[in-house]
Order: structure tokens, then C-alpha cells, then sequence
């Protein structure tokens, strides 16, 4: 009999709609509407006589048209939307509500905790197109026309006729779900600093109780519920900022632009003032709360006046960029991604000559969240900028289109099962670095493509001649990698990146079943890469075992593929990728040589690793190795569901067949699914899949 298996991959709620509220998703939306409420109630005790509110699962009547929200809050007006995984279907929603407005006088906002698909980046970056040109219709149509944005056509379709004017309404707010619990912390200690947890949870309950009748809220009542609680709010100061100086009083205006805060290192270069002196010139102001090194004030309502505000901020983005750069590995660079975006949106039209920056600063931190998303928007805003005309830093414009071809677009479409595509991009990546003279970029231009040679070698539908042009490609251009990163004065021969090279080199030559060629190029990159923790080095470890595994001996295999298991850290997502991948390979290998139970106990952490990192396809391929190998489902009904080649659709395929065989005694007397039902359970799971996991 089918035993259910266990599943690794998470499953995403999918969101209600129609009928009374039903707050269409999870915590993440109530959590966002307390925290929008908690705005609501600071801005109505320092002006306590204006009238500010906020709904939940608010309706809103337009001429002709009634739409739905998830939060409303009132002065200013602002409609969100608030997403944990925000998908394609999730954003055309939206668009579409947002085409339904005809005569909202407010703003339309889109709040994402993690991005699930593409077509994200182009909204946002015709927003900012439509931000740029205002009411002059005919720019906004060519410069859409020659940017040639992909999926444009769609989205302003889905926002009807009058798209001009309703994509300056929108707003695209990027919040993780750490980051949206850490403000809602600060900003319930701000005030209720006994016991800020009572507070959230407080208006938690009243939040989710009152969402099934689409309550709206006066800031004057919650107060009032609050503090009958026997929650005594504090009540912020009022200061006259004509009495402040000009570093306090822009430090304050630099904030109010990016209420999600930012490091008191970056305000304090961007306002020319030591962090002390900004401390001292505001003890008397309570509005700003420091946690961890990071700076917030709360939405004010009004807007604090300063001079140049368009140089303050372009001074905060420059040292935010410096502040990414030397913080590479720090959980607060993570956070402060949001702040870059919104500011480059801001200035890399007028000042393109910052995107190399930009990219250089933010790709191994992106990288290392794991947001791929993330990294297509940076390095289409990188791209977009450095194809403008005018303006000045045409070198440094080159060089950013080139590195986000490369780094950015190229990386992601590899790693999203892309090959073709990510292979246009690295040879455009390649043809511009050239023509630009810059060797750097070439180098590492040569090296992708190279590894992408060989993956393409390793797939099972490519011909044995096609194969050897592959590998003999794969071979020349890293040589010529190695050559370049050697003769190179900001590498040379004993850089880590030619000890990567070499390693790469040699998985190349193992896939072409070359053994002497693979020894001389593993013997090379060990000669470089010494014992450490780093990816390169343990990448290097598995290709060893490979190695053994082919010509050498298995238990040597296993001993380097745990070499790299047990000295792994989670440091880094490389890290665990590299992890997964390890235990992967000494489960395969533990297999042939009859240590089947610590291979099942592999194959099983291998899948958690792969599902913490929200790699659903990798997960679900370890999770069904493991069914295969425990032997406690039938096998033969196993391989019927074989014939589906993508493994996450194969398992859910499989659970939903295991799901209605324990509830059914007629399929239960059945021993197996008939062919035609297989097909059925694989079209069920296809679109389960499309709707719990985007693909790209």
C-alpha cells in the first residue's frame, strides 16, 4: 500500500477573495495593518485634534467600480495590498484593482515580503518611467518603446486605458518578513515601551477578529481600546524644528524619506556630522529610536523642510552604497537593499554613473538571501541607466550594463534552469567588455561561459557530437580565463580565482571521462586553493570525490564529501547550497557501498537544506530519492509517476494520490494507480505547482 509522504517543500496558502473580509492570506497582512496602525496612532497623539484612521479589508467605492483591499489608512489616503510571496497572479491582481480606480485621490501600494516573479521589475520600471515624464504622454510612449521592457504590453493592459495616469499612483514597498517584525518591535517600544509584545498582539487580535466585517478604525478609538486595556501610551514630544540645527534637521528629513531607517553611519556622513553631535543636537526630540545601529522616526505628519533635499538624499544614497560595500555579511546590509532600490530609482536616471556602484555593493548580498528576483531588479535598473546617452561617466555606465548582463541577469537564468537564455546574456556581457577594453570583465565573461559549456555537455538530450564541441569550448575559454586572472595585476597566478578556474577546468575534463587532463588541473587547484571554509575550496573537496568515485576509491569519495559536510558553516547561503549538494553526493556514493541507511538519513537532510533555501525542485528531487531507497512504498507504483520529468510535480503528484488513498477503501483494494489516473494526478499537480511556486 502507498504510504503519504513527508514533505519537505513549504506550502503556500493560496489567498480567499469574495464575501465578507476574510484578510486574504497570513500573518504577514495583519502584521503590516499593526504596524500601518501603529503609524496611525503616533501621527493622531502628536496632532491629536486631526482625525487619522485606518480599515481592514476595506472596500472602496469608485465611479462604476468597487475594489478590495487588504489596509487603508487615511490622511493621506493610501490602499495596500501586503504579500508574503508575491506571485504573477498576486501582481496582475493588483494592477487590475489599480485599473479599476478611476478617481481615487490617494496612493496605491503593493507591499511584498519576497518577490515570485519577473514581471515585478518591469512594473516597477514603468512606474518610473511614468514618474519621469510626467503629463508629456509622448516621452513616456517612446522611451517605453525603446527600452523594449518585457511583459510592458501586459501590465498596462491589466491597468485598462488610462494607464498614464494611474502608474504615478502606484508604490512597490519590498518588506521581508524579519524586517516588517523587527519595525513592528521598534515601533510598538516607542510607544509602549514596558511591554511592546501586549501592544502587537493586542491589536493583532482586534485586527483579525475584525477583518470578517471590514471594520475601519478612528486612531482616537484605538487609543482608547488600548489604554482601557491598561496600556498607557506615550505621548510624542512636539519640538520646533526652527530651533534645530541643520545637521539635526536633516538627519530627521533623510529619515523621513526612509521610514524603514538607516545605519547612524550613513546619516551621519550623509549629513556631515558626527553620530554623537546628531545624538546630542536631538535629546530633547523623541521621535528617533535607535535598534541595533539603525535610525528610524516614525511617518510624520508633515514634511520636515530642508534645503537641496535632492543633494541630502543623493549624498544618503552614495554613503548607504559605501555602507553595503564594507558590510557585506552583515543581517543589517540585508535590510538596507530596500533603501538602495528606492533611492536608485531616484537618482540612476540623472545619475547613471552610479549603477556600477550599486551593483558591486549589493550583488553578494543579494546573492547570499537568495533573491533572485531582487538581483534581476538591481540589474535591470543597472542596465537601464547604462544605456541612456546623456549624462556623463560613459565608461562607468559600460561597466555596470556589462557586469549586471553577467553577474546579474546571466547568474539568475542559469540558476532558474535557463542555459540558452543565460548564454545570450554572457556573450553580450562579453562582446561590450571587449569592445570597452575591459579585461576584468572578459575574464570572467570567459570562465561563465565556459562553465556553462559544461553543463550543457552534462545534459542527457545533447549528442555525443555536439558534447565534444561543448567540452573542447568549455576547456579554451577557461584556459583563456586562467591566462587573463594570471596576467592580471589586480588578480595574479596564485589568486583564488584562478584556483576556481582550475577547479572548474577539471570538472570539465571529468565530464569528458579525461582522467589524466582532470588530475593535472585538480593538482594545479590545489596548488593555489589552500584548506579553508571558503565555497571555492569545498567546491573542490566534491569534485575530488567525484573523482574517486569514477578512479579512485569509494570510502576516500566519502571521506571528502563529509570533509565538506562536517566543517560546513551557515554563514553564508553558498554555504548550504554547498552542503546540500555534499550530502547529496555521499548518499549516491554510500548507496554503492551498502551504507543505505546513513544514505536515506543524507538524502532527508539534503531536502531540508534545499527547502530552507526555498529551492522547491531540489528538495523535492532529495525527498524523492528518499522514498525510492526506504523501501516502504511500493515501487512499482513509484515509477508509474516517473514519467513526469520535473521532480517537484512528481511528488506532489504522488502526495495527492497518497492523500486519496488513505481517505478512499475503494482506491485502498486497488494496488496500484491505472496510467490514466497517474496522468490525471500529474495535470492536477502541474497546476498546483504553477500556483504554489512560481516558475520563472
Amino acid at each position: 500500500m502507498a504510504q503519504k509522504a513527508k514533505p519537505v517543500t513549504a506550502r503556500i496558502a493560496s489567498a480567499g477573495s469574495g464575501g465578507p473580509g476574510m484578510f486574504r492570506g497570513s500573518d504577514y497582512q495583519l502584521e503590516y495593518a499593526v504596524l500601518q496602525s501603529l503609524y496611525v496612532i503616533w501621527q493622531h497623539l502628536y496632532e491629536p485634534l486631526k482625525s487619522f484612521s485606518i480599515g481592514i479589508e476595506p472596500r472602496i467605492v469608485h465611479s462604476g467600480a468597487v475594489t478590495r483591499w487588504d489596509v487603508r489608512t487615511d490622511p493621506p489616503l493610501i490602499a495596500s495590498e501586503a504579500k508574503a510571496n508575491l506571485s504573477k497572479d498576486d501582481l496582475t491582481e493588483f494592477l487590475q484593482r489599480a485599473g479599476e480606480t478611476n478617481d481615487l485621490d490617494g496612493s496605491l501600494t503593493l507591499v511584498y515580503g519576497r518577490c515570485n516573479t519577473p514581471l515585478l521589475a518591469a512594473a516597477i520600471r514603468l512606474h518610473g518611467i511614468a514618474i519621469e515624464c510626467g503629463q508629456d504622454h509622448s516621452k513616456f510612449d517612446e522611451l517605453v518603446a525603446r527600452e523594449a521592457i518585457p511583459n510592458a504590453a501586459l501590465i498596462l493592459k491589466e491597468l485598462g486605458p488610462n494607464y498614464r495616469h494611474r502608474l504615478p499612483r502606484l508604490v512597490f514597498e519590498g518588506l521581508p518578513e524579519m524586517a516588517l517584525k523587527r519595525e513592528l518591535g521598534v515601533c510598538s517600544r516607542s510607544l509602549f515601551p514596558a511591554q511592546p509584545s501586549r501592544l502587537v498582539d493586542f491589536l493583532f487580535k482586534r485586527f483579525s477578529e475584525g477583518a470578517e466585517s471590514r471594520q475601519q478604525y478612528e486612531a482616537s478609538e484605538l487609543v482608547q481600546l488600548i489604554e482601557q486595556a491598561g496600556m498607557t501610551l506615550t505621548r510624542p514630544a512636539r519640538v520646533e524644528l526652527t530651533g534645530l540645527p541643520e545637521p539635526a534637521v536633516s538627519a530627521l528629513a533623510l529619515l523621513q524619506e526612509l521610514p524603514s531607517g538607516l545605519p547612524q553611519e550613513v546619516v551621519s556622513s550623509a549629513v556631515n556630522a558626527s553620530a554623537e553631535q546628531i545624538r546630542t543636537m536631538l535629546s530633547e526630540l523623541d521621535w528617533v529610536s535607535v535598534d541595533e545601529g539603525i535610525w528610524r522616526i516614525p511617518p510624520l505628519p508633515f514634511q520636515v523642510p530642508v534645503r537641496d533635499r535632492s543633494g541630502l538624499l543623493r549624498r544618503g544614497f552614495e554613503s548607504l552604497l559605501d555602507f553595503l560595500s564594507s558590510h557585506q555579511t552583515d543581517r543589517r546590509a540585508e535590510e538596507q537593499l530596500g533603501n538602495s532600490i528606492k533611492l536608485a530609482r531616484l537618482f540612476l536616471p540623472d545619475c547613471p554613473g552610479l549603477a556600477l556602484r550599486l551593483f558591486q555593493s549589493a550583488e553578494h548580498i543579494v546573492k547570499n538571501l537568495g533573491d533572485k528576483h531582487l538581483l534581476l531588479e538591481i540589474s535591470d535598473l543597472c542596465i537601464d541607466a547604462g544605456q541612456q546617452n546623456d549624462g556623463g561617466d560613459k565608461e562607468q555606465r559600460a561597466y555596470a550594463r556589462a557586469q549586471a548582463m553577467l553577474c546579474g541577469r546571466s547568474w539568475v537564468l542559469q540558476r532558474t534552469g535557463r542555459l540558452q537564455e543565460a548564454r545570450v546574456w554572457a556573450e553580450k556581457s562579453l562582446e561590450l567588455g571587449e569592445k570597452i577594453g575591459w579585461d576584468r570583465n572578459t575574464a570572467f565573461a570567459k570562465k561563465c561561459i565556459g562553465r556553462l559549456d559544461r553543463v550543457e555537455a552534462e545534459q542527457p538530450e545533447t549528442s555525443n557530437e555536439r558534447k565534444s564541441e561543448l567540452i573542447r569550448s568549455s576547456s579554451e575559454k577557461i584556459l583563456e580565463a586562467i591566462r587573463m586572472f594570471s596576467g592580471s595585476g589586480e588578480f595574479g597566478s596564485t589568486h583564488l580565482q584562478v584556483g576556481d578556474c582550475c577547479s572548474l577546468l577539471a570538472r570539465t575534463y571529468l565530464t569528458a571521462r579525461m582522467q589524466s587532463e582532470t588530475e593535472a588541473a585538480l593538482k594545479r587547484a590545489y596548488g593555489i586553493l589552500p584548506p579553508s571554509s571558503t565555497k571555492e575550496y569545498f567546491d573542490l573537496l566534491i569534485l575530488t570525490g567525484d573523482y574517486e568515485v569514477l578512479w579512485g576509491s569509494r570510502e576516500q569519495a566519502d571521506r571528502r564529501y563529509s570533509e565538506v559536510i562536517d566543517q560546513h558553516s551557515k554563514e553564508s547561503r553558498e554555504h548550504s547550497e554547498i552542503l546540500a549538494r555534499a550530502l547529496s553526493k555521499r548518499a549516491l556514493n554510500r548507496i554503492r557501498i551498502n551504507r543505505e541507511p546513513g544514505a536515506l538519513s543524507d538524502y532527508r537532510r539534503s531536502a531540508e537544506v534545499w527547502g530552507s533555501l526555498d529551492e522547491h525542485d531540489e528538495a523535492a528531487k532529495m525527498e524523492w530519492a528518499w522514498m525510492e531507497l526506504g523501501g516502504k512504498i511500493d515501487a512499482g507504483t513509484l515509477q508509474l509517476f516517473n514519467v513526469e520529468p520535473r521532480f517537484l510535480v512528481r511528488l506532489s503528484a504522488y502526495q495527492m494520490y497518497a492523500e486519496r488513498l488513505e481517505g478512499s477503501k475503494a482506491l485502498a483494494r486497488r494496488s496500484r494507480p491505472s496510467p490514466v489516473q497517474v496522468q490525471q494526478y500529474i495535470k492536477e499537480a502541474h497546476k498546483k505547482c504553477a500556483l504554489d511556486y512560481p516558475e520563472w
